[in-house]
């Protein structure tokens, strides 16, 4: 797993609150090859600490849902264009870039 949001002007919590556009309770398919405009993100609480994990691709969407991670999870969608900075260039799967 690689890429995080750690916004500079709020915490991650405030950040995902502000941009989230649907919400999910569960880790379910992201649909990357339907809906280029949202991407997948999971807060998720560590030890002393708190992540937002970006699900770029069907393989960080796997590892961010593996069901022996007992750790709380929050999935929301975001808007790519929000996201996509904290990718720094990584291209989201199954986005058709031909119309950026």
């Amino acid at each position: 797993m690689g890429f995080y949001i750690n916004p500079a002007d709020m915490t991650k919590e405030e950040w995902f609150d502000k941009n989230v556009q649907r919400y999910s309770n569960t880790p379910v398919e992201h649909n990357y090859l339907k809906d280029d405009d949202l991407v997948c993100c999971v807060w998720f609480m560590n030890p002393g600490f708190t992540a937002l994990g970006i699900a770029f691709s069907k393989n960080e969407l796997v590892a961010f849902s593996d069901p022996s991670d007992p750790r709380l999870k929050r999935w929301g969608y975001f808007p790519r264009k929000i996201v996509e900075p904290y990718l720094f260039g990584q291209k989201i799967e199954g986005v058709d870039y031909g119309n950026d």
